[in-house]
């Protein structure tokens, strides 16, 4: 018989991820703490705030998933099972704080986007059910706002009722929804966008476009003018704009359903010891959430031996809301050590019907003089450190021997490999500004080419490092449309008034510029003429930084161990300076490169759009559609073989490869 390790997967690394065999025991103290300040946020209409600390592997992540399910549930495995509107209990937002000091914010509503569109325990996500129960709330009758929202939303080929439910009753359905949003507009003052989008949303359209908006703000000019969605303004602070929306929101949501905002790992917003920026910049993020809003709970995760940190660099009234209330993730005791054993060997059914068969050893399968000296061997037991125990007594049990012990560089090139696969699966163009901002003043430091410059007051440059050949500004231009234009006029203006003498402007290999967006061919031929190069990262690049500033996260906040001892961050950064993977050592190499190397190539973005809009497409057809020679054509599929592909036929047909 073949039998699961039960002790093997010990660490919960996102709130979202269902707990494995919670023990509500544990750090019950601190659990109930948080439902406490909760209610005092529903109650008083005052946004309240938490740190939580514990020793590294004391189960603060897990701790958060613990609430968030008591919070949220479960999704059903088939779809909504809700016949009438539920108040949801809370919106509940999972933060892992990885994002540069100056993008804070925006990596906040991203990740509010994301969250939000999680389902519940309902099948519903966070923000449909949020939008049923205020339709609900709006019509006074919760049967009438279920009729409604399945009218508006429900294909009509699909409903049985169609024949008795002519176009007359979609549109009132409409105007209903449509009053909805308007009063909830006028209630908490969201904003002409947040309005629109929240209305397609309600109705059932746009759902996509709705999402990528609230993501970023941006949207394709296209997509937008089809949304009736206004372009920011110019001068506008994209950071002040993201926190305005997180503000938004709360008030959308109002006392009977509060925000929840988990802050995880702050440790890892420092890029270095001396690093003062990014906790900073969170401290007075959090400090304008707790007073701009008034039904938010602030839950923020750190280590223990990081307080004196936290509290040094965030001073006065700014961790005063940060730390209204604190609690201590404390060590286990021995009865608790023992209800974990039992709840992962009850787990599985297999392993808990042998159990009952021993009845004289209640933590079977393994021998109760081993945990009792394990526990006394050690002043402080962490979950993680017992489960790395437990995973070697039950191989000793099953197997006969433990598993082998990799070697530091073996456990790390297996963790980055992990690492590097997870972000393959969701790595976006729209999320590369927070990749490079968090993770190339990791990389630069690491190998010694330079550090970051922080404190100046350059808006539009992203990103500053102080390298031996002198400052190298970094502007990220990642963006679409109008915001795109914007990004390069003043970027344009720096450099012509000497104020940016060494300027690399860096866009995503999978965004092609176009040649219809005819100013901004302007400002980047002018800026070409300056000798400012583009750099466009590739994906296979951007999710090895992303792998890499994962990873070294995780050691920052130490959630990186290995048999249940923790791995420092300096032991990973020594790792990665002498095993740095292949696409980090191209991205670093091309940051510097010599004049004109690196300036647009026309063709390529030319291209990159045309295959995009069509796909596959015969040479000849791209020739004539780009006014290009088919040889031109040819030659830029075969300089961007990781980006284009190219089948000879006849007919040659040429293709996007993804390259991801």
């Amino acid at each position: 018989m073949d039998l699961t390790n039960p002790f093997a997967h010990s660490i919960v690394t996102d709130a979202w991820q269902p707990a494995q065999s919670d023990v509500p025991v544990i750090h019950a103290n601190v659990y109930g703490l948080c439902g406490a300040v909760l209610e005092q946020v529903r109650q008083s209409g005052g946004s309240r705030s938490v740190l939580l600390h514990g020793l590294p592997g004391s189960g603060k992540t897990h701790l958060l998933a613990r609430f968030r399910t008591s919070l949220t549930g479960t999704p059903p495995d088939s779809g909504p099972g809700v016949t009438l509107p539920v108040p949801p209990t809370v919106l509940f937002i999972a933060v892992r704080l990885r994002a540069g000091a100056r993008m804070l914010c925006r990596h906040l509503r991203r990740t509010l986007a994301t969250d939000l569109f999680r389902p519940t325990r309902l099948g519903m996500s966070q923000l449909e059910q949020l939008l049923l129960y205020r339709l609900s709330q709006h019509l006074k009758d919760r049967k009438k706002a279920q009729r409604i929202w399945q009218c508006v939303r429900q294909p009509p080929r699909t409903r049985w009722y169609w024949p008795f439910s002519p176009p007359e009753e979609i549109s009132r359905a409409t105007r209903e929804v449509e009053g909805l949003i308007e009063h909830m507009d006028e209630q908490a003052t969201l904003g002409r966008n947040l309005a629109t989008a929240l209305r397609h949303l309600a109705l059932g359209r746009h759902r996509r476009d709705v999402r990528d908006w609230l993501h970023d703000g941006v949207l394709p000019d296209a997509a937008s003018r089809d949304l009736g969605l206004l372009q920011s303004a110019e001068d506008e602070d994209p950071e002040e704009q993201a926190l305005d929306l997180v503000c938004a929101f709360s008030r959308l949501a109002d006392s009977s359903v509060p925000l929840v905002l988990c802050f995880d790992q702050l440790e890892a917003l420092q890029t270095s010891p001396d690093d003062r920026e990014g906790l900073y910049a969170f401290g007075k993020m959090a400090s304008a959430l707790r007073d701009k809003t008034r039904n938010t709970l602030i839950i923020s995760c750190v280590q223990t031996a990081f307080l004196d940190e936290l509290d040094h660099i965030i001073r006065g009234a700014d961790m005063d809301r940060l730390a209204e209330k604190e609690g201590l993730l404390k060590p286990l005791s021995h009865e608790e050590a023992e209800r974990l054993v039992l709840a992962r060997v009850d787990a599985s059914p297999v392993l808990a019907d042998m159990r009952r068969s021993q009845q004289a050893n209640r933590v079977w399968p393994l021998k109760p003089s081993r945990l009792v000296e394990f526990l006394q061997s050690t002043s402080a037991c962490t979950p993680r450190q017992l489960l790395s125990f437990c995973d070697d007594e039950f191989e000793k049990w099953y197997r006969g021997q433990a598993r082998p012990v990799a070697s530091l560089e073996e456990f790390l090139a297996v963790q980055y490999q992990l690492e590097l696969e997870q972000a393959l699966q969701n790595n976006q163009p729209e999320q590369s500004d927070g990749i490079l901002a968090h993770g190339l003043p990791l990389l630069m430091r690491v190998l010694g080419r330079g550090r970051q410059v922080m404190d100046h007051d350059l808006r539009c440059v992203d990103v500053i490092f102080d390298t031996p050949a002198g400052h190298y500004h970094l502007g990220f231009c990642n963006q679409a449309g109008n915001q795109f234009t914007s990004k390069l006029s003043k970027l344009r203006e720096l450099v012509e008034r000497g104020r940016l003498p060494q300027l690399v402007l860096v866009r995503d290999e999978r965004l092609p510029i176009s040649r219809y967006a005819k100013k901004a061919q302007e400002h980047l031929d002018a800026l070409a003429g300056r000798d400012v190069p583009l750099l466009r990262p590739s994906a296979r690049e951007l999710t090895a930084l992303e792998a890499f500033s994962s990873l070294l996260s995780d050691a920052k906040a130490g959630d990186l161990a290995k048999r249940g001892e923790v791995i420092t961050a300096a032991e990973a950064e020594r790792w990665f300076a002498t095993h740095l993977p292949e696409p980090l050592h191209d991205l670093v190499q091309a940051l510097f490169p010599t004049r004109r190397q690196g300036c647009r190539d026309t063709l390529y973005d030319d291209l990159l759009e045309f295959l995009q809009d069509h796909r596959v497409v015969p040479l000849s057809e791209a020739a004539e559609q780009l006014s290009r020679s088919e040889a031109e054509i040819q030659a830029c599929v075969s300089r961007y073989s990781d980006r284009f592909g190219l089948l000879h036929g006849p007919p040659a047909v040429i293709f996007e490869a993804g390259g991801d």
